[in-house]
């Protein structure tokens, strides 16, 4: 990305020079243009999918199995500023907050609504209303989480354990929002296998779901 005549600085990684001031600079840059931020920088790049297709998780490539990056039309068109994916599942984010699914369903963990699989990015038409700026899904693909621009938290798919949030072990087939996390701020989000986990601004920690050998950390295996 460097231009022409420019010569590559590592002063990013001098804390003496790279302070917190600069890393708040760029906050506000990603927040506020956050197309900007797009992994098709300029407009100009493409997106390239390979390995197991089978569910279309790739989002368009053709082939169950494919073993060289190959060229992904549709998700270039989105110009996303996230992908991220869990077992045969993958989600886009736009730089207008908008979500994007493809690929296996069942369990409603696409959460488009159903539990079809979908072969192309479909829009999560639920929260298009909303900003959302970043979507942890499971690594098993079996629930998701969104963050908005708000601090807001959704989440979808299995319920089991408790791990969507919601006081009860429900499965949702579209984005439900957290209640509990409402007004706290929240600015990061990750997925377990069988937990969640969110951090607020204020520096808080909040686990929820499976407790087993202690994993949410709150003292017991609950």
């Amino acid at each position: 990305m460097l231009g022409e005549g420019e010569v590559l600085s590592l002063e990013h990684e001098d804390h003496t020079m790279f302070q917190h001031q600069q890393d708040e600079q760029l906050l506000l840059w990603f927040n506020r243009r956050p197309e900007d931020w797009t992994l098709s920088w300029g407009g100009s790049g493409s997106i390239f999918g390979w390995g197991h297709n089978h569910r279309g998780q790739l989002g368009g490539v053709e082939g169950a199995k494919v073993k060289l990056p190959t060229p992904c039309d549709t998700l270039t068109a989105l110009r996303p500023i996230q992908l991220i994916g869990g077992e045969q599942t993958l989600f886009a984010v736009t730089a207008d907050g908008k979500v994007y699914a493809t690929g296996y369903g069942t369990g409603g963990r696409l959460g488009i609504g159903g539990a079809e699989s979908v072969s192309t990015p479909t829009l999560l038409e639920s929260i298009q209303h909303l900003a959302v700026r970043k979507v942890a899904v499971n690594s098993g693909g079996k629930h998701c989480l969104a963050l908005t621009a708000d601090g807001d938290v959704y989440s979808w798919g299995e319920g089991d354990d408790g791990k969507l949030g919601h006081g009860n072990k429900t499965p949702y087939d579209r984005p439900r929002l957290i209640e509990t996390l409402q007004g706290k701020g929240v600015i990061e989000i990750a997925c377990g296998g069988a937990h969640s986990a969110a951090i607020t601004a204020s520096g808080e920690l909040y686990t929820w779901g499976k407790g087993r050998y202690g994993r949410l950390g709150h003292g017991d295996s609950e």
